[in-house]
């Protein structure tokens, strides 16, 4: 069953039961690299961007001399069970009350599970919808509740690693998610607000900030339309992670489409830099992402659009790959290996060169 967090934030005093559940974490210095550590990862960013590749690899481990990190990623990260009798042990009273009393816990049958991903980074920490649920190795079932919120990921971190390049005044999370980047930006920023057109969404973030004890708002809105009246004015900056994907009749937002959102937005709302990420198909009369991003950006009038290729495997299907039909193992890029070959016959037809995961920057 997923987390109701409507029903978690309509609760009295939600707000500071979230900020103890918070401080709860860091008092046990719960963060990525004991996470990795725990679970055996090489780094952080690789178990969060393959949580369910390592919910299916990894072993399960021997509970009853288990940490709180251990425990904690099983429930909340693999989405595993934990025996209930080691939960209290392992996490202490505090922690386990804060987490039972928020209804992040469902216990049956002698073991504990989790309700929702909460994702530890850096010193913060992100709830969010599950993805999956794995009884142990070798064993995963996908979930997606309606209007499923993600937790931090692959793309959410690489759009991260160039979030440095925004100016220091009003920030702007565009399809916020789970409130990721407004919540992690907000010491660099005269104030951080971010919209979804998802409203659980808007309700997972604003959640968030209480957890993380961060000034933020959040709030219900279209990045095809949000003006100075969604924001309270115009913003320095904004960034968007943008849902985009292949053609294959599911797609959440075509690149152009989205890239036309960005560019809207930052004209709308004032802003002197504006950041995506985004995956490009890139047709064969192109050379590059960064041609097909300069096109796409010509008719706006900014000053610079600048992309960086994320080099990671993630989000790349390679020229060379296309060329033998492949679809490397690590691409995040299908919800199913079996679309697989739909997605080659699709750009053989759309001659498409190459697809590759890119940060774009465009400046006023």
């Amino acid at each position: 069953m997923s987390l109701d967090i409507d029903a978690l934030l309509a609760e009295r005093k939600a707000d500071k039961r979230l900020r103890e559940l918070g401080e709860h974490l860091r008092d046990l210095a719960y963060s990525g690299p004991g996470l990795a550590t725990a679970i055996g990862a090489a780094n952080v960013d690789e178990v969060l961007s393959e949580s369910a590749m390592y919910a299916y690899a990894a072993d399960v481990p021997d509970f009853a001399r288990a940490d709180a990190a251990t425990v904690l990623g099983h429930l909340f990260v693999l989405n595993r069970p934990v025996p209930t009798k080691v939960i209290r042990g392992a996490l202490g009273k505090g922690l386990t009350k804060s987490l039972d009393g928020l209804g992040l816990l469902a216990e049956a049958d002698g073991v504990t599970t989790g309700r929702a991903s909460l994702t530890p980074f850096r010193s913060q920490y992100f709830l969010s919808d599950r993805l999956f649920r794995s009884a142990g190795t070798s064993d995963v079932t996908v979930e997606r509740p309606p209007q499923v919120v993600m937790p931090p990921h692959a793309s959410t971190f690489a759009l991260n690693a160039y979030l440095g390049d925004q100016p220091p005044g009003a920030f702007l999370d565009l399809g916020c998610g789970c409130g990721f980047a407004a919540i992690t930006r907000r010491r660099s920023h005269t104030r951080v607000l971010g919209i979804d057109i998802n409203p659980r969404a808007v309700a997972f973030s604003t959640a968030n900030a209480f957890l993380n004890d961060v000034d933020a708002t959040f709030a219900v809105g279209d990045a095809s339309t949000v003006g100075p009246a969604e924001t309270g004015g115009a913003v320095a900056g904004l960034a968007f992670n943008t849902p985009t994907g292949f053609s294959l009749g599911n797609a959440e937002l075509e690149a152009d489409r989205a890239m036309a959102m960005v560019a809207g937005a930052a004209q709308r709302l004032s802003a002197t830099v504006a950041q995506a990420f985004v995956i490009v198909e890139v047709p064969q009369d192109f050379e590059s992402a960064a041609e097909v991003l300069e096109e796409w950006f010509s008719g706006y009038g900014f000053r610079s659009v600048r992309t960086a290729e994320v080099e990671s495997p993630y989000f790349r299907i390679s020229a060379a790959d296309v060329g033998r039909r492949r679809v490397p193992g690590r691409c995040l890029l299908l919800s199913d290996r079996t679309e697989a070959d739909a997605l080659l016959d699709a750009l053989a037809a759309r001659k498409t060169r190459e697809v590759v995961g890119a940060v774009v920057t465009v400046k006023a």
